[in-house]
C-alpha cells in the first residue's frame, strides 16, 4: 500500500519537531540515549524529504554528531549553562521574554500566554511536563509535533474536516507564536551559546521552521 504524500509529509514534519521539542525541554534521566535511540535515526531522511538544503541537512548533521557523543550529564550542564536564570548565558526559554513589545502591559502578555494554553487544551496537549509555561519553547514544539501527527491521522480516516483544522492551526502558530521568535533563539545561542548541542539545535530550531512556514504560504 501507498501511503498518501501528504501524510508522509506530516510524520516527517513529527519526527523533526519530536527531536526538537525533546532538545529543548528541561532534559530528565536517560533523555540523551532515548533521543539517539528514537529521534535520530530519521532525522537525515525526514529532512531531505521535506526539502531541506544542503546547508540545512549539515547543520542536522552536527546536531546528531553533538548527541552522539553527549551523556546525559553533558546535557542536563549544558541546558542549566544556557537557560538556567543562574546559568553562564541565562537564555530564556520562553516566548513571552523575547516577543513583548515595547509599552506592553503586563495583563495583555498574560492573556496572550492564556490563550495558548487553551488553544493547546483544544488539541488534547497540556502544558509539557517540566516545562511549567504554555510559551515554553518545548512546549511550543511538543504542540507542533501533536498538529503534524494529528493531520497524518485525519488524512488516514479521510476525515478532511479535521486535517484542514490541524493545518490551518500549525499555519496559524507557526505565523503568530513560533514563527515569531525562533530566529531570536538562533541568533542568541547560534552566536554565544555554551556547549555544543544548543548553539548547533538552535540553528536547526530556526532553519527548520523557516522551512515549515514557508510551506504554508506557498
Amino acid at each position: 500500500m501507498i501511503m498518501d504524500s501528504a501524510i508522509v509529509r506530516n510524520l516527517d514534519r513529527a519526527r523533526v519537531y519530536g527531536l526538537l521539542a525533546g532538545l529543548f525541554q528541561p532534559p530528565q534521566p536517560g533523555r540523551a540515549s532515548e533521543l539517539r535511540r528514537s529521534r535520530l535515526p530519521d532525522l537525515h531522511q525526514s529532512l531531505k524529504a521535506l526539502g531541506a538544503s544542503e546547508e540545512l541537512l549539515e547543520i542536522a548533521g552536527v546536531v546528531a554528531a553533538a548527541l552522539h557523543r553527549a551523556e546525559d550529564e553533558e546535557l542536563v550542564s549544558d541546558w542549566e549553562a544556557n537557560f538556567e536564570a543562574s546559568g553562564e548565558l541565562s537564555f530564556s526559554p520562553t516566548e513571552a521574554a523575547h516577543t513583548a513589545k515595547p509599552g506592553t502591559e503586563a495583563g495583555v502578555k498574560t492573556q496572550r500566554i492564556a490563550d495558548i494554553a487553551s488553544f493547546y487544551k483544544a488539541f488534547g496537549l497540556d502544558v509539557v511536563p517540566g516545562t511549567d509555561r504554555p510559551d515554553h519553547l518545548g512546549a511550543e514544539l511538543e504542540f507542533l509535533h501533536v498538529l503534524a501527527l494529528k493531520e497524518a491521522i485525519a488524512l488516514d480516516e479521510d476525515n478532511a474536516e479535521a486535517a484542514g483544522i490541524c493545518r490551518e492551526a500549525a499555519r496559524w502558530f507557526l505565523e503568530e507564536h513560533l514563527g515569531e521568535w525562533s530566529g531570536k533563539v538562533s541568533e542568541t545561542l547560534s552566536e554565544g551559546g555554551v556547549g555544543q548541542i544548543y548553539p548547533a539545535a538552535s540553528a536547526l530550531l530556526d532553519a527548520f521552521v523557516t522551512l515549515d512556514r514557508a510551506a504554508y504560504t506557498s
